[in-house]
């Protein structure tokens, strides 16, 4: 029988197949805990709000312009897309939907049908441009997918979309609808829409289209807003997680089963009282010390955009400090508060250098350094 060190229940091993990364593979971590140290039913339930971390966090933003891209990967095919949003040309106030990936800005198929009490006349299609692909086989193309539109996937209330005005796009599978922030009945918009859209296959059909533009041309650089919905709970979770593997990474699985630990276990777990554990680091000295620390990497070669985690005494206190992508992000992690031995009053350290697919302990870095130096 094994012991989780998360849920503390002794489970046969046939209940820990998966192991669990020290930081999370969708920022690029690599290194995993030994199998035996997190069940699987720790680790499924860590997966769904690192899914949200990914995301909808303040994350998604870096992971979106540097990466890494789904499960770690570097190829730039499987870079990290944004949820499908509203863009705004500042230049002439034109909206379209779009997303981004590798700081690139990508149009969907759309139509935006900017006053609903005369849509005949107020019909905007946007699509894609391409090299390869005429104008009109791409517009063939969209109302095909228009004929089969039944509900929408997603709905993106936005501040910037008047009352009186939709946009709707196609992409990946999923029907997106753009509608003003102040709509009050979702459900009877969402109907009004597929109605009109039901209106446009017919002209469509009868070749009707003399007062519906179609904008087919190379689209201008436009001004991305992407909404962050995180559980900041949820990201103090996932930011203690790897705090806490990594000590059970330095010290194994019978040491961090300590009932010292069993206050930050829980928070982590369940999440309840998790912000008094990990908070954002105040301004202070020993935050000035932690950039410093970070910042004197710069002289080496690894990537800007690494993740740190260190631990170290301080007075009682067993703490960690974790910075992502360089520094970007920063939290203590309090690990103990009552914390007697003398094991970390040198501080250890992890670097995750996700961009050249590296991790390093960091009394490991240091040797590796010192050697590279001496040659």
């Amino acid at each position: 029988m094994d012991k989780c060190i998360y849920t503390l229940k002794n489970i046969d091993s046939s209940q820990f197949l998966g192991k669990e990364h020290i930081i999370p593979a969708c920022i690029g971590g690599k290194q995993k805990l030994p199998q035996g140290y997190v069940s699987d039913e720790a680790n499924n339930m860590f997966s769904k709000f690192e899914l949200e971390f990914a995301r909808n966090s303040i994350i998604s933003a870096p992971r979106m312009i540097c990466g890494p891209g789904k499960r770690g990967k570097i190829d730039p095919k499987k870079a990290t897309k944004s949820n499908v949003h509203v863009m705004l040309n500042e230049t002439n106030g034109q909206k379209v939907l779009g997303y981004m990936q590798l700081s690139k800005q990508y149009i969907i198929n759309q139509v935006h049908i900017k006053d609903t009490k005369a849509p005949s006349l107020n019909t905007h299609f946007t699509l894609p441009y391409s090299d390869i692909i005429s104008p009109e086989c791409l517009l063939a193309e969209f109302h095909n997918q228009m004929k089969l539109l039944a509900k929408f996937s997603v709905v993106i209330r936005e501040l910037s979309i008047n009352d009186d005005e939709y946009i709707l796009g196609f992409y990946d599978g999923k029907w997106h609808f753009a509608i003003s922030e102040n709509c009050t009945n979702i459900n009877e918009e969402c109907n009004k829409a597929i109605d009109y859209v039901k209106w446009l296959v017919e002209q469509y059909e009868n070749k009707n289209y003399d007062n519906i533009n179609s904008n087919k041309t190379r689209v201008p650089q436009y001004q991305s807003q992407i909404k962050i919905y995180q559980d900041m709970d949820k990201f103090g979770q996932v930011i203690a997680k790897s705090a806490f593997n990594y000590l059970a990474f330095l010290k194994g699985n019978d040491y961090v089963l300590n009932e010292l630990f069993n206050p930050i276990r829980l928070a982590i777990y369940t999440g309840i009282n998790i912000n008094n554990f990990a908070k954002i680091v105040p301004a202070s000295p020993l935050k000035d010390d932690f950039i410093g620390f970070i910042k004197s990497f710069e002289s080496y070669n690894i990537g800007r955009n690494s993740h740190f985690i260190v631990i170290m005494k301080v007075q009682n206190y067993l703490i960690a400090a974790v910075s992502l992508y360089g520094i970007l992000c920063h939290y203590f992690v309090e690990l103990s508060n009552n914390y007697i031995e003398n094991d970390f009053d040198e501080m250890k350290g992890f670097i995750c250098d996700w961009e050249n697919g590296r991790e390093f302990d960091l009394n490991e870095f240091h040797k590796m350094s010192k050697s590279k130096h001496s040659i």
